[in-house]
């Protein structure tokens, strides 16, 4: 069944029904100041009520998108549709935009709870509906009005709420992709510095970022395995033009306190070496997100900046 909500009359007659698209090719994300703006794509479709007596004209769609959270049900945003959609005769099919607005902290705790898996929400919609009753130009001549032939005019009855939800999943790879064109996969999903174009000669280090980058935007235990998997080959690079072999660990003798900070940042990456070394070496089980996080985010922060631990 899509995830649809029936657009219902008084007397509980079913004049039509909005139906999110699961399955869009790409989603047009913005940003904005108050963080994101995405575009749900829906179907409307309005038609005469089984009777063949009314039709009806939806307008001012708002709602909330929420997800699953450790205490419950959280609200992750409002939603909102600027267009109205009238009937056709004898129906109508037009597409709309919900448009779905969210804070950096409500998309940071989306992807928390999404933790690399497909996103799905619940959708809470209101709208007004109205009642458009016909009248014949000649009603006085006694005619019986012909909705799909004769020409009338119309007119609105008081609007009627609508309200309904339903449950949406959307494509990851298409979810991903929109956050990542916007601007926001570095800020929001990774919460790791932005890393601006490679200087000259760290083309190598940069493309192994980014695939890590990539790795654990796609998530999941293979994508969090790959992602440290990458960060290892990025540090690996990063040791052709700057080698740290010799420095590490402490000498016989040497004590930690008397190291600069220079060599201490050193000595961050060169642990973090280490431990994405086991990228490769370990089952996909064996790493989760946060660890994700870490040797990503680690890897991030050395190399802006690396004019401490190597040269710029």
């Amino acid at each position: 069944m899509p995830p649809r909500i029936d657009i219902k009359l008084r007397h509980d007659y079913t004049v039509g029904h909005i139906t999110f698209d699961e399955g869009p090719r790409s989603l047009k994300a913005t940003r904005i100041a108050r963080g994101v703006r995405i575009g749900l794509p829906i179907t409307v479709e309005l038609r005469r009520d089984e009777h063949d007596r009314l039709l009806a004209m939806l307008d001012d769609l708002r709602g909330t998108v929420s997800v699953p959270g450790p205490d419950g049900s959280m609200e992750v945003g409002s939603l909102s549709c600027d267009q109205a959609f009238e009937y056709g005769n004898p129906r109508s099919e037009a597409k709309g935009l919900m448009e779905w607005e969210m804070t950096p902290a409500e998309l940071r705790f989306v992807e928390g709870m999404r933790n690399g898996k497909k996103p799905a929400f619940r959708v809470d919609l209101r709208g007004k509906v109205y009642a458009i009753l016909p009248y014949y130009r000649d009603a006085g001549k006694g005619k019986v009005l012909n909705l799909a032939r004769d020409p009338f005019y119309r007119t609105t009855a008081l609007p009627e709420t609508l309200r309904g939800n339903c449950d949406l999943v959307l494509p990851h790879d298409v979810w991903v992709q929109a956050l990542d064109e916007v601007g926001l996969a570095d800020a929001i999903i990774l919460e790791t510095p932005i890393l601006p174009q490679p200087p000259k000669g760290w083309g190598e280090v940069w493309k192994a970022w980014e695939d890590a980058r990539q790795a654990f935007m796609k998530g999941g235990s293979t994508g969090w395995k790959d992602c440290a998997a990458s960060v290892r080959l990025a540090l690996e690079e990063w040791d052709k033009i700057d080698p740290l072999s010799g420095r590490f660990p402490l000498k016989a003798g040497e004590v930690l306190k008397d190291r600069s900070k220079e060599e201490r940042v050193a000595a961050l990456r060169w642990s973090l070496h280490h431990l994405a070394h086991l990228g490769p070496h370990k089952g996909s089980d064996q790493w989760n997100r946060d660890e994700a996080l870490l040797v990503l985010s680690t890897l991030s922060a050395l190399l802006s900046a690396r004019g401490g631990a190597g040269p710029a």
